[in-house]
């Protein structure tokens, strides 16, 4: 089946089409019949969350690193597309190959997210793999599943083969290795489940059995031989080969479109509250030239503007003024800049400001968490108001005009004094000397949910109504002038909780709430709240089971998993908590958590010795200053083909802005905070259109036009290709002004009859009238009737091919306007772009040759 020519069918119904076209750089093709073992990775939400997910591009590169195994993947389709595969019949497939996931090995699947589970349903139903793992046959792939959401599995368990706990890079060799020499002596699931089990790490749900007794979980019993309880893996130092040289980087838009570099693992904070910081004990660091050569190599192979630095605590980077200097040689001259994640206010240094200059342009957001100092003692957080002032006034002092600042309710023991502590705080960031640079706060309210492995395992999350009554109480109180406040659902907290900390009863919920139409349930306009509540009645299963607190003596559904830590370890925790008692960061006290002290703050040997070296060569292409007289302005005409017409003209655009990134040509770049290629483009490609003739003008350093055209087309993608390259006077009009004639070329899939006297009758017409809205921010959308013939300069068309051209001329008359002007029933038809004109005295000129001085062609 040939699948690209399918979803040429399918794209021009469903919203963000480029979602599920491919074709990203440093993406890995293999052919299937070259390897041992076939594995598809799923990340089960939408294709800009997945590839904003760093710890699935390590697995990715993991895997196809090895010569025996092929790693590919596939996200979970919005429902407008779910519905458009089901239609036409179409199993969900592989983005590298569009190969059916169904004839994979193995899927493997991230548990990031609790409200992720009905995903996962829809993915496997999608790929025609049964949903049950007891109702798959020895012909069916693997499902194997690990990350954050593992150390609970037991809600999604009963549709899982096989789940590991802990860090991936070790532990999936050996899984891969054990199902391969499966494979090749032709044993069956079952035995290959059997080895799995007893590899460090690895939970196979079949082989433990939860009881019950009154309606509430009392326990889990395990197989002979299983082990008892199983204890997640973790890697003891943190390797360079294990992140990829070449990361992958999407064609379209996602949620994180930079560079994301990790520079530890862990965190010795000890906040009660974060599953995060228990679960991935012990902190491990990696030295600065590590990082930096990562950077470095990764800049240059993907163009992207932006670094991030990714871990719990940024700022809690042992050596992270080393860091800087050594960043600031690999940044500076790419004019890249730089970005951290959530920052703590207490830890926020004039220094890390004055190098993240990404943020300067949008926002910095600081998480305080709790609005009282008794609060934060509660939960471990430290740091006070003051901390909060201090860190606001540094970001105010160094640009930014944008904060945002994160706190949650519903935590243990809070009050409605603690609320107030937080409108305290808020009005205090308003009453800084500098205030008056502030454009505005968004305050980000999340309720608490108890999450397994932490302290707060077992105490009870409050309800809905409460959260729903502290909410209130904090709208009457805060300020209202330049506050934004982002609030979370209440019901989707409670989902959260119940699937949190839910046993494998949740699982029928969940498949029922799936079956009535649960999708995409951690996105606000997809949740359904109903369709939750319905389930649970219908399994008799009472909400007040899974939130209500969980007594001392009485067992916990993942109580057969470990992270290692102990448990005495936790209820001390408890007991502090209550206390409001806090424990000093692991830097100053062991605390004994159960993890061996010699695994923490690790750092390999070879790094060892490269964080001793005094300078670090900066690698890869740099960018440099040059001087606006020498400087030349080139026009370029390349094409758009196959499912790469689904882009939109802002995602094409970043393409071409990295490709010039990548290319080592001497690019001229845009002054300011984000310094970005000057580049200038023709009108917009409508989205689903291809195109023979798009244009872009670039600007850079005197060089031959065969080394431009060789440079950037060995990097731009597949269904982008240059046609030809010229330079250009510096004083014409660019091609958004100048080009006012575009013509079109639509192909149907079979004949029309008398298509040729439709068109001329469609010619014919004085008037075209076409409703148009009108945007306005202040009184919104104005719907209007405008007259857009005088656009529409010729039509005409024989067999099955419309040819159309269109002038500017009045209002634009849109491709898809002019077709349903023609009343032809085909919705989705082949549309292209043939030419763009610049008219000039009733002449059309092709743009490429306008006052063009020198001119090369592709071969």
């Amino acid at each position: 089946m040939d699948i690209p020519n399918q979803l040429l069918k399918i794209l021009p119904s469903v919203r963000h089409p480029s979602r599920y076209i491919g074709y990203e750089w440093n993406r890995t093709i293999k052919d299937p019949k070259t390897v041992n073992l076939n594995v598809v990775l799923a990340f089960p939400d939408g294709y800009e969350i997945g590839m904003s997910y760093p710890g699935y591009q390590i697995l990715y590169h993991i895997l196809n690193r090895r010569r025996d195994i092929l790693c590919e993947r596939v996200y979970a389709p919005f429902p407008d597309m779910e519905k458009a595969l089901r239609d036409k019949q179409l199993s969900l497939f592989s983005l590298e190959n569009f190969r059916p996931v169904k004839e994979f090995d193995i899927l493997g699947v991230t548990l990031q997210y609790e409200l992720h589970a009905t995903n996962l349903l829809t993915i496997l139903d999608l790929a025609e793999i049964p949903i049950w793992a007891d109702q798959r046959s020895d012909s069916d792939p693997l499902i194997i599943a690990g990350g954050p959401c593992a150390y609970n599995p037991e809600p999604v368990a009963p549709f899982l083969d096989a789940i590991l706990l802990g860090d991936g890079e070790d532990a999936v060799h050996s899984m891969m290795d054990t199902i391969i020499e499966g494979k090749q002596k032709g044993i069956p699931k079952q035995s290959i489940l059997q080895s799995l089990a007893h590899l460090p790490g690895v939970y196979v749900p079949r082989f433990y059995h939860p009881q019950y007794e009154n309606g509430h979980f009392s326990g889990i019993t395990a197989d002979n031989g299983v082990p008892f309880p199983v204890v997640a893996t973790y890697v003891k130092q943190i390797q360079d080969d294990n992140y990829p040289d070449k990361p992958l980087v999407p064609l379209s838009e996602v949620a994180h479109n930079r560079l994301q570099v990790e520079i530890m693992r862990g965190c010795t904070r000890g906040c009660r509250f974060c599953q995060a910081g228990m679960i991935y004990r012990p902190l491990r660091e990696r030295s600065p030239q590590s990082i930096s050569r990562q950077a470095a190599i990764g800049l240059d192979a993907t163009g992207y503007e932006e670094l991030s630095l990714v871990s719990l605590s940024t700022s809690d980077y042992g050596q992270l003024t080393t860091l800087l200097d050594e960043l600031d040689k690999v940044i500076t001259p790419r004019n890249v800049s730089l970005s951290f994640p959530s920052l703590r206010p207490d830890t926020f240094t004039p220094q890390m400001a004055e190098r993240a200059s990404a943020g300067r342009t949008g926002g910095i957001t600081f998480a305080p968490e709790a609005g009282t100092d008794r609060l934060r003692a509660v939960i471990n957080k430290a740091g006070d108001e003051q901390d909060l002032y201090r860190a606001c006034t540094i970001a105010l002092d160094h640009g930014w005009r944008k904060i945002k600042l994160y706190f949650m309710i519903g935590l243990p023991t809070e009050t409605d004094d603690d609320l107030i502590g937080i409108c305290e705080m808020v009005r205090g960031v308003f009453q800084l000397p500098n205030s008056h640079r502030l454009q505005g706060v968004t305050l980000s309210i999340s309720p608490f949910v108890p999450k397994a492995q932490t302290p707060f395992q077992r105490l009870p999350q409050i309800t809905g109504e409460e959260l729903r009554r502290k909410t209130l109480f904090l709208k009457e109180r805060l300020p209202r002038r330049k506050i934004k406040v982002d609030w979370r659902d209440p019901k989707v907290a409670e989902v959260e909780g119940i699937l949190a900390r839910g046993d494998r009863r949740i699982a029928q919920v969940i498949y029922r709430a799936w079956r009535q139409g649960a999708r995409f349930c951690g996105w606000s306009d997809h949740f359904r709240y109903r369709l939750y509540r319905n389930a649970l009645e219908e399994e008799e299963l009472s909400p007040n089971i899974f939130l209500d607190g969980i007594p001392p003596e009485s067992p916990l559904p993942w109580g057969h998993l470990s992270k290692g830590l102990n448990p005495e370890f936790l209820e001390n925790e408890l007991q502090n908590s209550l206390d409001a008692r806090p424990t000093p960061d692991c830097r100053e006290k062991c605390l004994g958590c159960g993890l061996p002290p010699k695994d923490c703050f690790t750092m390999s040997s070879i790094e060892l010795q490269e964080s001793n070296a005094k300078e670090m060569e900066v690698l890869g292409n740099t960018i440099t200053t040059i001087d606006a007289e020498s400087r030349i302005t080139v026009r370029i005409k390349y094409s758009v083909t196959g499912l790469l017409r689904f882009l939109s003209h802002l995602e094409t655009v970043r393409i071409w802005e990295r490709t010039c990134r990548r290319s080592g040509l001497p690019i001229h770049f845009t002054e300011g905070f984000r310094a970005r290629p000057r580049l200038s483009f023709s009108p917009p490609r409508p989205v689903g259109v291809a195109s023979e003739a798009e244009y872009i003008d670039v600007r850079l350093s005197p060089t031959s036009l065969d080394l431009i055209q060789e440079r950037l087309s060995a990097i731009l993608p597949e269904h982008i290709e240059i046609i030809e390259v010229t330079e250009i006077d510096h004083g014409v009009e660019s091609l958004d002004k100048a080009i006012d004639c575009w013509e079109y070329r639509v192909t149907y899939d079979y004949d029309i009859p008398e298509l040729s006297e439709q068109c001329q009758k469609l010619l014919n017409r004085d008037r075209i009238q076409v409703l148009r809205i009108n945007k306005n921010r202040r009184r919104g959308g104005r719907e209007k009737w405008v007259d857009v013939r005088p656009s529409l300069a010729n039509i005409s068309g024989v067999g099955n091919i419309v040819n159309i051209e269109i002038t500017k001329s009045g209002p634009l008359m849109s491709i898809p306007e002019i077709l349903d002007a023609l009343e032809l029933e085909n919705p989705h038809p082949d549309i292209v772009r043939t030419a763009q004109w610049v008219t000039c005295k009733n002449e059309k000129i092709d743009p490429i040759r306008l006052n063009a001085l020198v001119t090369t062609n592709a071969d």
